[in-house]
């Protein structure tokens, strides 16, 4: 049975439970069943598309300076904003997949033309950092596409980091990363609320997902680059508490999915979690890593699970390497929540066993 007939067989089934008060349109939703499957691609595939534009911005951008296009001030502008405008336009007209590459292409290519341009202009990096804001704000509540909304969000994430690190304002790295991982925990606990609202935040939902969680890496990336440089001790700890206490209010939704009702389990729960979590205080991009994981891990969320255990281990050979905290001190933070992990291990192991007889 092909999967448009298990679509018909799966609304007949529905109707037949919910009666007569129960109306749908089935062709309509078959045809946009139909047109979803056939414009749907991995991330993987999506990631590739990007990567293609990018390669094709970067050939254009040659043609451009041999044309001599970047002797215009006013050429610049005007080009950089016809590209944005057509890969908006071309989003919104076209749904395929093949056009995602064009779009993306010009999409990127509006923005650096248009910064080559107002940079001509004088104008300073950081109002050319709102102005890059305001424009991919406006094509995110504008465009369904995937590929536009995933790359806004990652721009305007991008653009206040670096107001914050041009401005040398490094403590607003905390509020940033708190206001990521708010919007992260979220977008991750009310997916069936956000999907059901309205059909432009049902479109939305996927491509901000995982926007939200690059953006979370980018600033913890910024973070554990500058906390050598700018940061006492005192100050990672803010971070990481923020962060912990985000895994923290996550916690009982993991626990009532797993339906553990007994006292004494959810106390040993939050206590080896709390244990876990308190030898990463000196390294906020741990915590943030394991955040991905078990939001990832709650929803079933395969690509966030991957970037998060990518994540987890690249920032453990950063922790490790990291020249700001002495090799004792890391090796005994390490060890420490090795030995955390082995007795998760073995009460999860025992656990399950006492299951099983029962």
């Amino acid at each position: 049975m092909d999967k448009i007939a298990q679509k018909k067989e799966l609304l007949q089934r529905i109707s037949a439970m919910e009666g007569d008060t129960f109306k749908y349109n089935e062709a309509a939703i078959l045809e946009a069943y139909k047109k979803q499957t056939e414009n749907t691609s991995s991330v993987a595939i999506k990631i590739l598309s990007i990567f293609g534009g990018l390669l094709a911005v970067l050939f254009f951008l040659g043609f451009l300076a041999l044309a001599g296009l970047y002797d215009s001030k006013s050429g610049l502008l005007i080009f950089g904003s016809l590209f944005i405008i057509a890969a908006i336009v071309i989003d919104k007209k076209i749904s395929k997949l093949i056009m995602d590459t064009i779009s993306i292409a010009l999409y990127s290519l509006g923005f650096l033309v248009l910064g080559f341009g107002l940079s001509q202009l004088r104008i300073d990096d950081q109002y050319m950092a709102l102005i890059f804001m305001a424009i991919a704000l406006a094509a995110l509540l504008t465009t369904p596409n995937y590929i536009i909304a995933f790359t806004s969000t990652v721009l305007i994430s991008a653009c206040l980091l670096y107001i914050i690190i041009s401005n040398e304002a490094f403590n607003f790295i905390h509020l940033y990363l708190a206001g990521i991982a708010a919007l992260l925990v979220y977008v991750f606990l009310n997916e069936a609320k956000l999907l059901t609202y309205n059909r432009a935040l049902a479109t939305l939902y996927n491509p901000l997902k995982v926007a939200l969680i690059f953006s979370l890496l980018l600033g913890l990336l910024v973070f554990n680059r500058a906390m050598g440089m700018v940061f006492s001790i005192r100050f990672l700890w803010l971070s990481s508490i923020i962060l912990i206490a985000a895994i923290l209010w996550v916690m009982p939704t993991i626990l009532n999915r797993l339906e553990v009702t007994k006292t004494s389990t959810k106390v040993f729960s939050y206590g080896a979690t709390v244990l876990l979590l308190a030898t990463t205080l000196f390294s906020p991009t741990l915590p943030g890593a394991f955040l991905i994981i078990l939001l990832s891990v709650l929803v079933r969320y395969k690509t966030g699970l991957v970037i998060g255990i990518i994540a987890f281990i690249y920032f453990i050979m950063q922790f490790y390497y990291d020249l700001f905290l002495s090799l004792l001190t890391k090796s005994v933070l390490l060890m420490s929540s090795g030995v955390v992990f082995i007795g998760l291990y073995v009460f999860i192991s025992k656990k399950l066993k006492s299951d099983e007889k029962l």
